[in-house]
């Protein structure tokens, strides 16, 4: 087995495992907070989450351009490079943290403005400073994150982010039952962030020692090519935050911050489900990266395609759970007191679905460079999600907002992503929307299948909860590799008879 295969492997793996392992954490995390402070400070812990993710936007959108500049030099081994490379990043990343820093800090008065709970303007100030800061710190140093992970190595990453927030879940929680403060449940968050990228710093110095050597600069016009990459990632990132990161804090506004407490559940499963699908995503991508760096377009097409139906199979698994489980999960997990209506989990599937069906369209043109007017459709998104969540959310409440999602989704992104990748490949984008429509069949399907398997199980326990999975689970393997028996045997095999009945009748003629 070759290097790259067996660290592919390594990725994918150790990749889930870690976003289970996270999960995990988190769904503890969560039920101590509303065990020992109360749903409010749940609803509180989530409001923060979505202001520093609006904050820090620029740290993941610099990581990645600097991904797609690095592909090239690590398939050469040009060590130079890299460390022109690494060097330049991180003088970015340093600027970053100080404009961040400053925005947080200015941002206060609308964290003010927006929490309605009975928790005090001073508390709320305090921990959201040491949110703000746990953040800030994480992120400083993601320019090493990201050149270990373009170097095919993400599981090191993994690893050592598993390792850390697992021995510090036991303090974590030892602090909320003993202190009751969300304080310094935020200062044990703060101290485990500064140690993970101590233990990478670590390993970058070791593993890449030549990054601190002495470094010949970059040319001005790789420098032009890297801020012009940087603005137009950065501009898609901002609009991604005005779909992703508002949802809760406009929930808070124009709801209660109680609702979005009980809304962050079910935000919880999604990302959880999403971050899932994202582990297998981002442990291939740099494989993608560098395939692109050598090979012809058309076998990158094949492989475009083949990982696209992947996509499409795992995003069908995935829909059916949530909806079938989500209620049961969070009512074992949280306490029936907490349900939302059952048409937020349709919604929330939905938004799932639109998310997750475009991570190969993602991940293709991230690798391919292409970053030109993805990021002005996104800001457009971002744009219309507010104006309609401001609308529908004034009339609707908790369901207008959460549909502005969907529709801004479908309008924008969802076609138009794709639509650059294939004048890429340089092919017809009606098979594009073609394969989308079945995929969006496919899924459908799957839910209807999933449902006729559990409909007859009506009792909530963990028992039944996770006989539900297994039936889900069952029903979609079954039908989902039907499928992929039609797709990767008997279509290939179709089209190679026809091919060759065509050679034969063009030789005979």
């Amino acid at each position: 087995m070759s290097k790259e295969r067996r660290e592919l492997q390594w990725n994918i793996l150790i990749g889930i495992l870690n976003q289970v392992l996270a999960l995990v954490i988190n769904l503890i995390s969560k039920k101590a907070i509303q065990s020992y402070l109360g749903i409010e400070y749940l609803g509180l812990q989530s409001l923060f989450g979505n202001f520093c993710d609006i904050l820090a936007f620029a740290f993941a959108s610099t990581g990645t351009a600097m991904l797609f500049r690095l592909y090239q030099p690590l398939s050469e081994s040009n060590r130079e490079k890299l460390a022109a490379i690494y060097a330049y990043f991180d003088k970015l990343y340093r600027r970053i943290t100080v404009l961040a820093g400053a925005l947080g800090v200015g941002a206060v008065i609308l964290v003010v403005l927006v929490v309605k709970a009975d928790i005090g303007t001073f508390e709320v100030v305090g921990t959201y400073f040491l949110y703000l800061a746990s953040i800030i710190v994480y992120n400083r140093f993601f320019a090493q994150h990201y050149f270990i992970m373009a170097d095919q190595k993400r599981y090191v990453v993994c690893l050592v982010n598993s390792t850390v927030d697992f021995l510090a879940l036991a303090l974590q929680i030892a602090i909320l039952y003993f202190t009751h403060s969300y304080g310094l449940f935020l200062v044990c968050i703060l101290s485990k962030n500064l140690l993970t990228n101590g233990i990478l710093a670590l390993y970058r110095k070791k593993k890449y020692p030549y990054l601190k050597g002495k470094q010949a600069p970059l040319e001005d016009s790789e420098k032009k090519d890297i801020r012009e990459n940087v603005r137009d990632t950065v501009t898609y990132r901002i609009g991604k935050v005005l779909l992703d990161s508002t949802d809760s804090i406009l929930i808070s506004g124009l709801v209660n911050t109680a609702i979005a407490g009980c809304y962050s559940n079910y935000l919880f499963i999604s990302t959880g489900v999403q971050g899932l699908v994202n582990s297998f995503f981002d442990s291939v991508v740099a494989r993608v990266g560098q395939n692109i760096c050598k090979d012809p377009l058309e076998k990158q097409y094949r492989d475009f395609k083949t990982l696209s139906f992947i996509n499409i199979c795992i995003m069908g698994l995935c829909a059916s759970g949530v909806y079938w489980l989500a209620q049961d999960f969070i009512t074992l997990w949280m306490g029936p007191n907490v349900l939302l209506p059952a048409g937020v989990v349709t919604v929330v599937t939905v938004n799932l679905y639109l998310a997750g069906i475009r991570q190969t369209s993602n991940i293709y043109r991230q690798a391919a460079g292409i970053f030109h007017w993805i990021g002005q459709v996104v800001i457009l998104r971002g744009v219309l999600n507010l104006i309609l969540s401001l609308l529908l959310g004034l009339r609707f409440g908790l369901m207008g907002i959460l549909i502005s999602t969907t529709i801004s989704n479908v309008l924008t992104v969802y076609w138009f992503e794709p639509y650059l990748l294939y004048r890429y490949f340089k092919k017809s984008f009606a098979g594009e929307l073609l394969f989308q429509a079945a995929g969006c069949a496919v899924t459908l399907a799957t839910i209807w299948l999933s449902g006729l398997a559990v409909s007859w199980i009506s009792q909530v326990s963990w028992l039944s909860l996770l006989l539900k999975g297994g039936l889900v689970a069952a029903v979609c393997a079954g039908w989902l590799g039907l499928l992929s028996v039609l797709f990767f045997q008997l279509i290939p095999r179709w089209r190679t008879r026809k091919s060759e009945g065509a050679q034969d009748n063009k030789e005979d003629t």
